[in-house]
């Protein structure tokens, strides 16, 4: 049961749970956020649309009759006002957050107005290294002591939401229909080397309209989307202590840990060990911590739903 009594709507840096710390910069507020033990909050609202980005925990949020559970690094939008009701596993929830201003909300509205006032999970590779970009150069500035560059802070979240809102060249309702089991092979099996003409095979068209299609709908590669998958994953894995980071290149498919590193500085903006040390200070090597589902489908969900 939460501890909540009233359902009030939240005005710009307000929240439930722990505001750890925040930081302004350029019309947005960055801020990170822990709930630290399991209950299911009172319906509310924000006055700010806000992205989120689940760092770790558990997290499912209920809208109407529809509830969503999510896995840690999964990231999504919230537009204001939303009537939203979230709910918190056996140990809680860390979350980053970007709460845009009326300005920035604006942008959102003129690229895509009917996905700006919708909840949405958001998927795109791009949007996503800009989010985790984002962060990185928000655990600097907290770690440091300073504010965060506002030109950096606006450049990535304009790339943020042009990826994530910005109109396909092929809309959603003329997407091939081979291409859904594309994507849920590559949700499936993204740790495992396979080769186009396989891929392509299985969908039934050519290697060539594979990649083009897939490029249109993505806005990158089949190999990038591959890699984005591994590094979302790696960004859990990193949070589980007796895991080396050989083992964890190892365990989400890359050749070794060089590989690894390269791949993850280039999509977070730094290396995984200080990715680690910086997002999950709290963990040492005679304390691990699990990954255990706390809600029923949380492990089993695919995330087929895609931005727009």
């Amino acid at each position: 049961m939460s501890r909540y009594e009233v359902s009030p709507r939240l005005s710009r840096g307000e929240h439930y749970g722990r505001v750890v710390t925040h930081r302004d910069a350029a019309g947005l507020r960055l801020t990170e956020l822990h709930h630290t033990r399991p209950e299911l909050l009172p319906e509310h609202t924000h006055e700010c649309a806000h992205f989120w980005l689940l760092l770790s925990g558990a997290f499912q949020d209920h809208l109407g009759s529809k509830v969503r559970p999510y896995r840690p690094f999964s990231f999504g939008y919230y537009p204001g006002e939303l009537e939203q009701q979230d709910e918190f596993g056996r140990d809680g929830a860390r979350f980053f957050t970007i709460e845009l201003d009326a300005q920035w909300a604006q942008m959102v509205a003129d690229l895509n107005r009917p996905m700006s006032a919708e909840p949405a999970d958001l998927n795109d590779t791009l949007a996503f290294r800009a989010m985790l970009q984002l962060h990185s150069k928000f655990l600097h500035a907290r770690d440091g002591g300073y504010d965060v560059d506002c030109f950096a802070a606006e450049s990535l979240t304009a790339e943020c939401i042009g990826y994530a809102f910005e109109p396909r060249s092929r809309p959603a309702q003329r997407q091939p229909r081979w291409l859904g089991p594309v994507m849920q092979f590559l949700d499936e099996y993204y740790t495992r080397p396979f080769r186009i003409s396989t891929l392509a095979a299985c969908a039934g068209v050519h290697p060539v309209h594979l990649a083009r299609v897939f490029r249109e709908v993505h806005r990158c590669s089949i190999a990038q989307y591959q890699t984005a998958l591994r590094i979302r994953r790696a960004c859990s894995l990193l949070g589980v202590s007796d895991l080396t980071l050989s083992q964890i290149a190892l365990q989400t498919g890359f050749a070794d840990q060089s590989h690894f590193t390269r791949a993850f500085t280039a999509t977070t903006g730094c290396p995984p060990g200080e990715f680690r040390r910086t997002v999950f200070p709290r963990v040492r090597a005679d304390e691990p911590s699990d990954e255990i589902r706390h809600f029923p489908d949380y492990d089993d969900r695919v995330h087929s739903s895609r931005s727009a």
